[in-house]
């Protein structure tokens, strides 16, 4: 991406922190906007692919749950003690084939993969070049450190300010030679993505 100028911005979260992020030509940030946008449809196939795996799992989770119940309810008749107790004595038993929980595995990374590159995170590390008046562990933290050790508060700052400095002007979306940006792509990732990743996580029976 070539870098036509630098930008500074001052935290309000953060006050006194200032990041000076990269900003490219037009025709750069609208090839980087169009390369997020084709990763988020790919994201959206591959939630779409393991969803049937999720519902078997969550079934599978349910039938395990019930059945355990069960056991649960025998031990407190039979010998009298604490639910607490009984449910410390009884394993949860759920029968997920190996190789479905490959697959789910599989498809869980390369989401992931392609979430870190795609959403919000993404695009702070692409542009962010430094950050001064903020450190983390005593040190003035990368872009990688921020993202994992930061206050939620101060990222998402930042990331905000990623954004937009990514973004095309309806001036430059006329003028760009990459049509297919849309704004969409420009204001970032839809949160219907994490909201799915978070429904069900497959372990290993």
């Amino acid at each position: 991406m070539d870098v036509l100028t630098r930008i500074e911005f001052h935290s309000k979260v953060a006050p006194g922190a200032v990041a000076t992020f990269r900003r490219a030509s037009a025709t750069s940030r609208a090839r980087f906007l169009d390369t997020l946008a084709e990763s988020r449809v790919r994201i959206r196939d591959l939630y779409r692919q393991r969803k049937p795996l999720d519902d078997e799992f969550q079934a599978e989770r349910s039938r395990a749950m019930a059945e355990a119940k069960i056991e649960v309810d025998q031990l407190i008749e039979a010998e009298g003690i604490t639910r607490a107790d009984a449910e410390a004595r009884v394993t949860v038993k759920t029968n997920f084939p190996d190789d479905k929980f490959l697959e789910w595995s599989d498809l869980t990374d390369e989401i992931t993969r392609l979430e870190r590159q795609s959403g919000g995170w993404g695009t702070l590390r692409s542009l962010l070049v430094s950050i001064e008046g903020y450190t983390l562990g005593g040190k003035t933290p990368t872009a990688e450190e921020l993202i994992a050790e930061a206050p939620c508060e101060l990222t998402d700052e930042l990331v905000t300010a990623a954004n937009e400095i990514a973004s095309l002007s309806p001036t430059e979306r006329g003028e760009s030679p990459w049509p297919g940006t849309s704004a969409q792509a420009a204001a970032g990732p839809k949160s219907d993505t994490t909201a799915a990743a978070a429904e069900s996580t497959p372990a290993s029976a």
